[in-house]
């Protein structure tokens, strides 16, 4: 069949649009709207017939909805409001009734029912470059700031706002926090029992009254008029344990953001602010998603320092020793005791980089220990029952155990927490790099 002959099947199916007609030869003439094709090709077919096609009919195919390209931009144009962004894309939910309309045409005339273009196509593609010319922004299939959702059933738009995610690192500089929220262990979470308010956590819903999430997250939530934010760090520390060094990278995603035109340097000294020098923060860049999955799965060692304290005097040489034999050494671990009842009861085999210290007392002593991710050291000291070999308090035959611990450095194993690839906005000194 040639394509006069498609065109002239496709007219004898009763009244059809230009852009339903121009849909089916959609892969033909390309730099053409739909319209623009089937505007063609009736031409074509009524001059070669002698006579006239009305082009503006009542279609049975799309019921009308290849003509409101316009109207629905006005409806999205009204729903985007005052939400701030810079780029977009569109979706569209179809009526499983023009869906199957387009389907029957295909089969009528006698071509692929996949052939040509779809409406749903269409739509996004005509009523996005129509939104962008009037706001000035910009499509991005990958990445938008927003989606912008046509729901033809209900004849409405959903706007959906993409998190923005900000790249930092941050210190810890007290004790006795946690890196993120923990629930309540009596209530859940829910801040109530069946006697009413909950008593451990008095209606908080909290193990713990503040955490680093909630210093830093809280005023980022406020500065961009989010909804809601997410935590991701390169690991986490003990409760206990102080961050120092260089700090521990992470990644705050605050989700629905309204405002995205953000300036980083001022966040940064907002964070530090509010968090009264219990947590330092010092902010990288705006990145997009993929920054969270790198961060939270590339391998990094740590490296700590670690008050420790004996039950009986130690000597000078006794403790040399037995970090000699520490150093790179490979350790079984399994599962502390003092974690097993919220994680896997597993074993580990974990590496020691290097293990150096000195005695400050015969009953005290500094350490520095460089581990592989997932080494624990206060079981490395302890040995924890017996769960973890080799152990200081075995090598050197005196219980031993960690009174404090620091972690001061936390570096990536292979490549780098800081992709360029994977970063939006960087801040420098000055303040923001486009």
């Amino acid at each position: 069949m040639d394509l006069f002959e498609e065109v002239e099947r496709i007219i004898d199916q009763g009244e059809i649009c230009d852009s339903c007609m121009g849909q089916v030869f959609a892969e033909r003439g390309h730099g053409l709207t739909n319209r623009e094709r089937g505007t063609a090709w009736k031409t074509i077919l009524a001059m070669e017939n002698n006579n006239i096609i009305e082009r503006k009919v009542d279609c049975w195919v799309c019921l009308g909805e290849s003509y409101r390209f316009e109207e629905w931009a006005d409806l999205a144009v009204m729903e985007l409001g005052e939400i701030e962004f810079k780029t977009y894309k569109i979706g569209t939910r179809m009526s499983p009734l023009l869906d199957e309309n387009a389907k029957l045409l295909r089969e009528l005339v006698g071509v692929p029912i996949d052939s040509g273009e779809s409406l749903k196509t269409e739509m996004n593609r005509e009523v996005g470059k129509i939104v962008g010319d009037r706001m000035k922004k910009y499509f991005d299939a990958d990445g938008p700031d927003i989606i912008i959702l046509l729901n033809v059933p209900t004849r409405s738009v959903e706007i959906q706002v993409n998190p923005i995610f900000i790249y930092g690192r941050y210190k810890k500089l007290i004790r006795g926090i946690p890196q993120t929220k923990w629930p309540c262990r009596e209530c859940k979470g829910r801040g109530t029992s069946i006697h009413g308010v909950c008593e451990r956590c008095e209606g908080s819903g909290k193990q713990y009254e503040e955490s680093v999430q909630e210093l830093i997250d809280s005023v980022a939530i406020i500065q961009m008029e989010g909804e809601s934010s997410t935590f991701h760090g390169a690991g986490r520390e003990d409760i206990d344990a102080k961050m120092l060094g260089t700090g521990r990278p992470f990644v705050v995603e605050i989700k629905t953001p309204k405002k995205r035109s953000i300036d980083l340097q001022v966040l940064e000294e907002n964070m530090n602010k509010n968090a009264f020098g219990k947590v330092e923060v010092e902010l990288e860049g705006v990145v997009n998603r993929k920054m969270v999955a790198h961060i939270k799965e590339l391998p990094a060692s740590k490296t700590y320092e670690a008050r420790i304290k004996f039950d009986r005097s130690v000597e000078k040489d006794m403790l040399k020793g037995a970090l000699e034999m520490l150093d790179g050494a490979e350790i079984k671990q399994e599962t502390p005791t003092r974690v097993v009842h919220r994680r896997a009861d597993k074993t580990r085999i974990r590496k020691v980089y290097s293990a150096r210290g000195e005695l400050t007392s015969d009953l005290t002593a500094n350490l520095e220990i460089h581990g592989e991710k997932g080494l624990y050291i206060k079981e490395l000291v302890s040995g924890d029952s017996g769960r973890t070999n080799p152990n200081l308090t075995d090598l050197i035959g005196v219980e031993a155990v960690v009174e404090t611990l620091d972690v001061i450095s936390v570096v990536a194993e292979e490549g780098r927490f800081d992709v360029p690839e994977y970063i939006l906005r960087r801040k420098d000194k000055e303040g923001l790099e486009e």
